[in-house]
């Protein structure tokens, strides 16, 4: 999939130090709550498409390239908002669809989102002093792509 960044966004990743920064917003959502989590990596709060994003560190790290199994991403979280953690905490049982959106937007600009992602966040582990999840990414490949399929299952007279 190719990533179309705005000529002004390709210039602040290339400089060194710029007064534009990209900003990454991060938005932890479960269908048991009505309100997500929304995270910016940065040291102040921003407001982004009326959402407003509460200032949170926090690192991804990127996947092995590994074969014959999905990759899997994983999110570290600086464990420093009572509310988020009781939010998680919540959700380690697991069993419910929890979804992880990251958004890059500029400073400058922060209702224009430059890239945009969803992954499945799962093994969620919260400490003391930070919270971990690994994020996986549901290939289309992997899904069928017919809804009926003729199996042993499915039709055991054919087979």
């Amino acid at each position: 999939m190719a990533k179309n960044f705005s000529n002004a966004l390709k210039a602040n990743l290339i400089i060194s130090s710029s007064d534009d920064d990209a900003l990454y917003l991060l938005t932890i959502s479960n269908v048991l709550f009505s309100d997500p989590i929304r995270l910016v990596n940065d040291s102040c709060d921003i407001v982004s498409n009326g959402e407003t994003y509460v200032s949170c560190q926090f690192r991804m790290i990127l996947p092995n390239e590994t074969d014959k199994q999905a990759s899997t991403a994983s999110i570290e979280i600086d464990n420093i908002s009572r509310s988020v953690t009781r939010f998680l905490e919540q959700l380690q049982a697991g069993g419910h669809n929890t979804q992880a959106f990251i958004q890059v937007i500029t400073r400058s600009t922060p209702n224009i989102v430059e890239y945009q992602s969803l992954f499945d966040m799962s093994g969620i582990q919260v400490t003391k002093y930070k919270i971990t999840a690994q994020l996986t990414y549901q290939s289309v490949l992997n899904k069928r792509a017919c809804k009926r399929v003729y199996d042993k299952r499915t039709s055991p007279g054919l087979f």
